[in-house]
């Protein structure tokens, strides 16, 4: 006597596929959904910021320019966000990443390599009005999320 299927139930075929499927055509989705790490790998990275010490936001657009288009080959492995506390003088710029930030070691090396590429002394000596001033201090904290 031949199986019953109720109607909720799927059906199992056991007949050779007619063509094979190639490597390129599957994509582990499941109804439009896609797994993190290719969605991150769709996202651009996104440099926001959130305070600014020293210098205008045109300064520091023009510091943090060449920053935004290498950040763009920075794909972590999920959605991300990472805090980075930015502070320069005329010794150098140091860059303190937020402990909290989850994102892992590539894209982190990868951020923090595009962050050196930051245009400091031109944005120093913009923000210096006079050689009698103090010398100038920029701070700033950024986010860049995926």
């Amino acid at each position: 006597m031949p199986a019953q299927v109720r109607p909720n139930e799927a059906r199992l075929s056991t007949e050779a596929p007619t063509a094979q499927p190639s490597a390129t055509s599957f994509t582990p989705a499941i109804e439009g959904v896609l797994p993190d790490e290719e969605v991150a790998a769709m996202l651009d990275a996104e440099l926001r910021i959130d305070q600014l010490q020293g210098i205008s936001p045109e300064q520091a657009g023009v510091m943090l320019a060449p920053v935004t288009e290498s950040l763009q080959t920075c794909r972590p492995k999920q959605r991300a966000r990472l805090r980075v506390r930015v502070v320069a003088d005329e010794d150098g710029a140091t860059l303190h990443l937020d402990p909290k930030s989850r994102i892992d070691p590539k894209t982190k090396r990868c951020v923090l390599e595009a962050l050196s590429m930051m245009e400091v002394d031109g944005a120093l000596a913009d923000g210096a009005n006079s050689p009698s001033d103090a010398p100038p201090r920029i701070e700033s904290q950024l986010t860049i999320s995926w």
